[in-house]
C-alpha cells in the first residue's frame, strides 16, 4: 500500500469545518468564499485530510445530483503539504465512493494533470468573465418577472431536463442566498431562469438555463442591472455571439475551464440550454 495511505485518513467534513475550509482556501491563494462553502457543505459531502500542525491539509467536494450525477469540487491541498499524494488520496477515496454515477469536474491548471493520471478527459469548456456591468436600463421584456415559491417545480423540471440531473437541493439553497431570481415564460410556461448572488466582492450569475442566446440575454441583463459590484459570470462556450455580446457589456474574459468527465463519458441532458454555471464545484 502506497505510504501515504497509511498516514492520511479521509474524514468527513461537516458546517462546523467552514473556518478551516476558509483557512485552507486562502492558503492555495483563493478567496474566503464563506456563502459558496456555506452552499456546497451542506448539500454535498465535504471529505478532508487534517494536518498535524492544525488546520486542513487537503479538502474535496462531492454532490450527488439523482439518478447518477456526480460532481467533484473545491480540490485543495495546502501548500506545504504539496507533492506527498493526498490530493490524490482524497480523489480516489471519493471515486471509490460514487460506485457507476457519471464523475465530472471543472478543473484547475494546477489539478488537470492530476485529473488526466486518473482518466479525466475534457469534454467542454466555460470561459469565466469579470466586470461591472456598463448597459444602464434592461429593456423591457414581457414573460420576464421575479421567481415565486410556486415556480419552483417548474423550474426544477425545466434545470433537469437541460442538466441531466436533479438538483434541487442546490436550487433551494440558491433561492435562499439570492439577491435576485428571474424567470421567463413564454406560450404559457417557463423557458428560462435565472441567479445572481453574493459572493465576497462580486455577484454570481448563475446558474442560468435558456432556451437559446436571445433569451439567455433578456435573462443576463434582468440580473446584471443595478448592482455596484462587480459581476462573475461563467458561461458556456456553445455560442460566440453570446460570448461576445457578454464582452460588449463590460464583463472581460478571464480564461476558460475545462469540464472533464472520468473516461471522456459525455454529459446527459441538453447542454444547449446550460448557458452559466452556478459555480464551478456543481456545474
Amino acid at each position: 500500500m502506497i505510504a501515504y495511505m497509511q498516514s492520511w485518513t479521509p474524514r468527513r467534513l461537516t458546517p462546523q469545518d467552514l473556518p478551516l475550509c476558509l483557512d485552507l482556501a486562502v492558503d492555495r491563494g483563493w478567496g474566503p468564499e464563506e456563502a459558496r462553502w456555506k452552499l456546497l457543505l451542506s448539500i454535498g459531502e465535504g471529505w478532508g485530510l487534517d494536518d498535524p500542525s492544525g488546520g486542513l491539509a487537503a479538502s474535496v467536494l462531492l454532490t450527488r445530483f439523482p439518478p447518477d450525477l456526480a460532481v467533484i469540487g473545491m480540490m485543495l491541498v495546502r501548500q506545504s503539504q504539496g507533492r506527498k499524494g493526498l490530493g490524490r488520496c482524497l480523489l480516489e477515496h471519493v471515486l471509490a465512493a460514487v460506485g457507476s454515477s457519471l464523475v465530472f469536474l471543472y478543473a484547475t491548471e494546477l489539478g488537470q494533470p492530476l485529473y488526466e493520471r486518473l482518466g479525466f478527459e475534457t469534454c467542454e469548456t466555460i470561459v469565466r468573465h469579470i466586470g461591472c456591468w456598463n448597459t444602464p436600463e434592461p429593456p423591457h421584456s414581457p414573460g420576464m418577472r421575479t421567481l415565486t415559491a410556486s415556480d419552483f417545480d417548474a423550474v426544477a423540471a425545466l434545470d433537469r431536463e437541460s442538466f441531466g440531473g436533479d438538483r434541487s437541493r442546490l436550487l433551494s439553497g440558491l433561492v435562499a442566498i439570492a439577491d435576485r431570481a428571474v424567470v421567463l415564460e413564454r406560450g404559457g410556461a417557463i423557458s428560462s431562469y435565472g441567479f445572481v448572488w453574493r459572493n465576497l466582492n462580486h455577484m454570481q450569475l448563475g446558474p442560468i438555463v435558456a432556451p437559446n442566446h436571445e433569451a439567455a440575454q433578456l435573462v443576463i441583463q434582468s440580473l446584471a442591472h443595478g448592482h455596484e459590484s462587480p459581476l462573475r459570470l461563467d458561461v458556456s462556450n456553445h455560442s460566440s455571439e453570446l460570448l461576445a455580446w457578454v464582452r460588449n457589456r463590460g464583463l472581460a474574459p478571464l480564461r476558460s475551464v475545462p469540464l472533464m468527465t472520468l473516461n471522456g463519458t459525455r454529459m446527459p441532458g441538453d447542454r444547449t440550454r446550460l448557458i452559466a454555471t452556478a459555480t464551478l464545484a456543481t456545474g
